[in-house]
């Protein structure tokens, strides 16, 4: 039987990185044709691409001996300037120095407008009183909102748990978003702010703190439907019901993400939520392309 042979060069290994195909790649950095300039910038595109598995690889490799010159600094960067969010979290996981370069990660997602990395790299320990030149550049980019949040932050949010309660209070998602990623739990104190997010009918607050592990049974159904009554928002009502619904059907639902499930199996006393609620309608307010150095190959 005849097997068509995998060619190996820089331009299939660099397709086989933007395709996300990971026994292509495998196959390329363990070919041997390849020196540590291009297996470098091989991680390095990974990161840029938000490609987490590849990222695991190469540093599985690098944790290994194998490529140990690897330098997640770098890929750090790459992966803060593209805003892939998940691609950061991991390096930093794996190691990787927040303030390499004089927290230059931190700096590429301010002045690339990535509010999520920003948030999550301020959570993590950058201190904005060492960065005012990227809050300048920023500012100055057109970016006011994120320098705005970023100071909010620094004086209302001190840890990311803090954090994620100054979002909810504030409505501002992308801050909660960046809190969860770096450690706030949104199902502690019997999911507090999930409560608090409904009745004041934060449709899209509710949405991020359900799939990140907020439980909307953890009070009961008849506590969550008062809640879902105070916010006066059709809208938020059905919110609530769908994801009751959810998890009456699904009781070990998982969100995304989180790895935990839900926290009450079972419902008992009166399904209040057998049907949607009445719907009252009411006035409100309407509301860097990557270029990479030269692939050498030996």
């Amino acid at each position: 039987m005849l097997t068509r042979k995998l060619a190996v060069d820089n331009k299939t290994f660099i397709a086989a990185i933007r395709a996300n195909n990971l026994p292509a790649v495998r196959v390329h950095a363990e070919s041997g044709c390849f020196g540590e300039q291009a297996l470098q910038n091989a991680m390095t595109l990974s990161a840029f691409c938000g490609h987490r598995r590849l990222l695991r690889y190469f540093f599985n490799k690098r944790e290994h001996g194998e490529f140990a010159f690897l330098d997640t600094g770098i890929s750090l960067e790459a992966a803060s300037a593209a805003g892939k969010v998940h691609g950061v979290v991991d390096l930093v996981t794996f190691g990787a120095d927040l303030h390499c370069d004089e927290d230059f990660p931190y700096y590429l997602a301010l002045c690339h407008n990535h509010p999520v990395t920003a948030f999550y790299l301020h959570f993590s320990g950058i201190d904005i009183n060492s960065n005012e030149h990227a809050l300048r550049m920023a500012f100055k980019r057109g970016w006011r909102d994120l320098v705005y949040d970023i100071f909010g932050i620094h004086a209302h949010a001190t840890n990311p748990a803090l954090g994620l309660e100054w979002s909810v209070r504030s409505g501002k998602v992308r801050i909660a978003l960046g809190a969860m990623l770096a450690g706030a739990d949104p199902a502690r104190d019997d999911s507090e702010l999930l409560f608090r997010a409904i009745e004041s009918g934060q449709d899209e607050m509710i949405r991020v703190l359900v799939e990140n592990g907020a439980d909307v049974l953890a009070r009961g159904e008849r506590i969550l439907l008062d809640s879902a009554r105070k916010s006066q928002r059709g809208s938020t009502i059905q919110t609530v019901f769908r994801y009751v619904q959810k998890a009456r059907s699904e009781p070990a639902f998982i969100p995304a993400g989180t790895g935990r499930p839900q926290g009450m199996k079972t419902i008992s006393g009166p399904a209040e939520f057998t049907r949607p609620p009445q719907i009252v309608p009411t006035l409100r307010p309407h509301g860097m392309g990557w270029r990479s150095s030269t692939w050498s190959s030996h």
